[in-house]
């Protein structure tokens, strides 16, 4: 009986994948997602800069601009919305009601769920924030 070879483990075949694949070079400052990331994150500082006199932070303005263009929402929904994981946003939530932004009050139809809305007070700030020519001209995303 001739010796057939010997089966290569997981980690050889990895290994051998990876060889044949990997680019030579890899540059990560020309690395699409990198640079969108980045840019992403300057214009989110900028943003932060900008807003903050009005003592709110860039999480805090995307749920107040989420419920004054879509209405009273669930926790899950306003998290869909505003790309907010829920157990964060379940805490930021706190903290706009402590600055009296948001009301959470139980839903009617599930006395389980809670159903968020801005107060009076929020939806000054909102229309206060919210750069004057998006509401005057328009958006693609308020339609």
């Amino acid at each position: 009986m001739k010796n057939s070879p010997a089966m290569p483990n997981g980690r050889e075949v990895i290994e051998t994948i990876q060889r044949r694949t990997m680019p030579q070079e890899f540059v990560l400052r020309e690395f699409l997602p990198y640079l969108l990331n980045r840019a992403g994150v300057k214009i989110g500082l900028a943003f932060s800069r900008d807003i903050a006199p009005y003592a709110i932070t860039l999480p805090m303005w995307r749920v107040l601009v989420a419920l004054w263009e879509n209405g009273d929402q669930r926790l899950l929904e306003l998290s869909a919305l505003t790309s907010i994981d829920s157990s964060t946003l379940s805490r930021l939530l706190v903290s706009m009601q402590k600055k009296r932004l948001i009301v959470r009050e139980r839903s009617g139809a599930d006395a389980r769920a809670l159903s968020l809305s801005l107060t009076h007070h929020g939806r000054e700030l909102a229309e206060k924030i919210i750069p004057s020519h998006v509401i005057m001209n328009g958006s693609p995303f308020l339609d």
